[in-house]
C-alpha cells in the first residue's frame, strides 16, 4: 500500500505554488512598472514638465500698471524701468515696482526710440496733420497701394471710430532719471506734402532713435535728424542710391556718429540702402539692388527692414520674384521654407556677403557679433544662432515647443519663451503651459529655468533679464491694462 509519503504530489504546498505564481507574474510587473515611470520621468524632466530645481520660480514678485492707451515701448536704464503707451511714461523700481515718476504729455504718444543714449530717451507723440484730411492715393501713384487697400483705406477713415488720429511727428527728450521733458521739435511733417508722402506718413509710421548727439527720424517716407536740442539738421525725402531715390522704411542706428538707412520703392522696384553721417547728412556709402520681377499672383510686398547695422543685414521681400540679375547671390540656395523673404548681408559697398537661410525666422536678437532667431514651424522649432561676419549657423537647438521667442543675453546665456503644447501637438501627453528657459550662446545647450508659468507671466512685447529676475513689458490688450511685471 503506498502511503502519502510515497505519493508523487508528496510534500507539494498547494497554496505555495499558488504564492510562488503570483510572484512570477508580480515582479516582472514591477520591474516594467518601474521602467515606465523612469521613462516617464525622464521624458518630463527633459520637456520641462517637471523642473526639480528651477532658477526662475516663475512667481510674480510685483506688477504695476502704466497710463492707458496702446503699448508704445519701454526702456530698461538700469535703474528704472520706463513703460509707455498712448497716455504717457511711467517710470518703475526695479526692486519693488514703485512708482519713480510719471509723464502725461498733451498729445498721445504714437512712438519710441528702442534704446536711450545715457540718461536721455527719445519719443514721438501726435501732430497736428489729421488723416481724415489726406486723401487716399490711386493705385497708380503708389506702387504699394493696390485697389483693395486704397478702398479699406477710404472706407476706414469715413468711419470716425475707426479713423487712425493724428501724424506722429513731435519729438520730444525725456529725462529717465526725473521724467523731465528737456526740449520739443515743432511738428516736423512738413505743410506741402502731397498726396503719397502725406499717405506713407500714415500708413507705415514713424519712428525715432537717438544717434550720440543727434535724434534721427523717419516720418512715413522722410528722413529728419536734430540736434541736441531738438533743433532741425538736415531733412531727406527719401534714401537716394546713386540711381534711385525710395521712400525711407527704417532706420537703424550703427554707432555714435552713423545711422544705416533702408529704402524701398515698392514690387518690382529696387531696394536702396545708405550709411548717413548724422552730423552732416551726407552718404558714407549708398547702394541699391534690384528685387526682380514679381509673379502674377503678387501684388505688394512688405516694407524693407534693417536687422543689422554692421555689418549690414536687410531683410527683404522679393514678393515671389524671378531672380534678378545677382539671384544666386542675394537669395542662396534653399533650405526649406519661403525662399522669398531672405535676409542679406552686405559690405558697406554693396557687395554681397551672404544670404541668411533665415526663412520663416524671426531675428529676435543681434549681439556678439551673431544674430539670435528662432524658426516658427507650429510644435517642433529650433533656436539658431548665424555668425554675422560669415553668414554661417553656428549652432541650432530643437524646442520642442510652440512659439519659441529668443528675448534678452545676459551672462552668456539667451533667455527664451516657450510657450509650451496644446493637445494637437502632444497627443495623449497632457498639455503643458508657458516657460523659460536658457541656451548658452556659444553651445547651444538649453536649459529649462522655470516650472509652468503660464502666458500670463512670460508676454509677447518685451522682457529684460538681470540679476536673477525676468521684468516683463505686459502690452495693453483688450481691457487688461498694460505694465512692467517681475518674474523671480
Amino acid at each position: 500500500m503506498s502511503t502519502r509519503a510515497d505519493s508523487p504530489r508528496a510534500g507539494v504546498n498547494p497554496g505555495g505554488c499558488r504564492r510562488r505564481t503570483i510572484g512570477c507574474v508580480l515582479v516582472p510587473a514591477a520591474v516594467v512598472l518601474a521602467v515606465i515611470l523612469v521613462i516617464a520621468t525622464v521624458s518630463a524632466l527633459r520637456s520641462g514638465r517637471i523642473v526639480p530645481f528651477p532658477e526662475l520660480r516663475g512667481e510674480s514678485l510685483w506688477a504695476s500698471e502704466g497710463l492707458p492707451g496702446d503699448t508704445r515701448g519701454g526702456w530698461d536704464t538700469g535703474e528704472t524701468l520706463v513703460y509707455g503707451s498712448d497716455g504717457g511714461l511711467v517710470a518703475f523700481s526695479p526692486e519693488d515696482g514703485d512708482e519713480r515718476w510719471r509723464m502725461e504729455p498733451d498729445s498721445p504718444v504714437c512712438a519710441m526710440s528702442e534704446d536711450t543714449a545715457g540718461d536721455v530717451g527719445v519719443l514721438l507723440l501726435e501732430g497736428n496733420t489729421a488723416r481724415e484730411d489726406v486723401p487716399t492715393p490711386a493705385p497708380e501713384d503708389d506702387p504699394d497701394v493696390t485697389p483693395e487697400a486704397a478702398a479699406e483705406d477710404e472706407a476706414r477713415s469715413d468711419d470716425e471710430d475707426e479713423a487712425s488720429g493724428m501724424s506722429c511727428d513731435v519729438a520730444v527728450a525725456v529725462d529717465t532719471t526725473t521724467g523731465q521733458e528737456l526740449w520739443r521739435s515743432d511738428p516736423l511733417a512738413q505743410t506741402d506734402l502731397d498726396t503719397v508722402d502725406a499717405y506713407l506718413l500714415f500708413s507705415r509710421g514713424s519712428q525715432i532713435e537717438p544717434v550720440g548727439e543727434h535724434v534721427v527720424v523717419r516720418l512715413g517716407g522722410r528722413m529728419v535728424a536734430l540736434d541736441h536740442d531738438g533743433e532741425e539738421v538736415w531733412r531727406d525725402d527719401g534714401v537716394g542710391a546713386p540711381d534711385t531715390d525710395c521712400p525711407a522704411t527704417d532706420l537703424l542706428p550703427r554707432d555714435d556718429s552713423s545711422v544705416v538707412l533702408a529704402g524701398d520703392c515698392g514690387i518690382d522696384e529696387p531696394v536702396t540702402v545708405r550709411v548717413v553721417d548724422v552730423a552732416a547728412g551726407e552718404s558714407a556709402t549708398a547702394f541699391e539692388f534690384d528685387r526682380g520681377e514679381s509673379q502674377p499672383n503678387k501684388d505688394r510686398v512688405a516694407g524693407t527692414s534693417l536687422v543689422a547695422a554692421d555689418p549690414i543685414h536687410v531683410r527683404v521681400d522679393f514678393g515671389h520674384a524671378d531672380p534678378p540679375p545677382r539671384g544666386g547671390e542675394l537669395l542662396g540656395e534653399p533650405e526649406g521654407g519661403s525662399l522669398w523673404v531672405r535676409t542679406i548681408g552686405f559690405d558697406d559697398d554693396g557687395s554681397v556677403r551672404h544670404a541668411l537661410p533665415l526663412h520663416g525666422e524671426t531675428p529676435s536678437v543681434v549681439e556678439n557679433g551673431r544674430i539670435y532667431s528662432t524658426t516658427d514651424n507650429s510644435c517642433a522649432n529650433e533656436v539658431r544662432a548665424y555668425d554675422l561676419a560669415t553668414g554661417e549657423r553656428e549652432w541650432a537647438t530643437e524646442i520642442r515647443d510652440m512659439n519659441p521667442r529668443v528675448m534678452d543675453v545676459d551672462d552668456g546665456r539667451l533667455l527664451v519663451t516657450r510657450e509650451g503644447l496644446r493637445w494637437d501637438c502632444a497627443l495623449f501627453k497632457p498639455d503643458r503651459d508657458a516657460q523659460y528657459s536658457a541656451v548658452d550662446i556659444d553651445t547651444g545647450q538649453e536649459e529649462i529655468i522655470s516650472p509652468q508659468v503660464g502666458t500670463g507671466f512670460i508676454g509677447d512685447f518685451t522682457a529684460w533679464w538681470r540679476d536673477g529676475r525676468v521684468y516683463v513689458l505686459r502690452e495693453h490688450i483688450h481691457d487688461v491694462a498694460g505694465g512692467i511685471a517681475a518674474v523671480e
